[in-house]
């Protein structure tokens, strides 16, 4: 069972390199604590397996391995699919519910944001959504991911 522990070790390698790349590179544990965030995922996984011990501390180290790989960009393209692979499986008549949902994104999306929920949709039997964001849009600053 190490899916969702294995992802956290992947991020938070991923996090430590990008604040290795700016200039922030402390990180506040608990609100209190400020520690370096080349640390975080050391103490990620020291807390994985100090508190879970059946999971595989090869598996998280692996996840933490291909994750830096990946980030620093020293792992071969050819392992990932070109856009072209993806294009091709949107034209698939058995994807063609999926690709023609009007919350599909795809690959050829320019704006660079996922649209998560827009604030006149609402799940059916359950209570719309309220927008409690103010007037101008999302209050703090967003981040692009990916």
């Amino acid at each position: 069972f190490s899916g969702i522990s294995a992802w956290t070790v992947g991020l938070s390698v991923w996090m430590a390199m990008d604040d290795e790349q700016s200039n922030d590179r402390m990180q506040v544990l608990f609100g209190v604590i400020r520690i370096p965030g080349r640390f975080i995922p050391h103490m990620m996984i020291l807390y994985y397996f100090l508190l879970m011990p059946d999971l595989s501390l090869i598996l998280h180290l692996l996840a933490a391995g291909s994750t830096y790989l990946y980030a620093s960009k020293k792992m071969s393209s050819r392992l990932f699919p070109s856009d072209d692979v993806y294009r091709s499986y949107e034209q698939r008549n058995w994807l063609a519910r999926i690709v023609n949902h009007p919350r599909f994104v795809a690959i050829d999306n320019t704006s660079g944001y996922l649209p998560i929920a827009a604030p006149s949709a609402h799940i059916h039997g359950s209570a719309p959504l309220v927008n409690t964001s103010p007037p101008g849009g999302f209050p703090g600053q967003g981040r692009r991911l990916g």
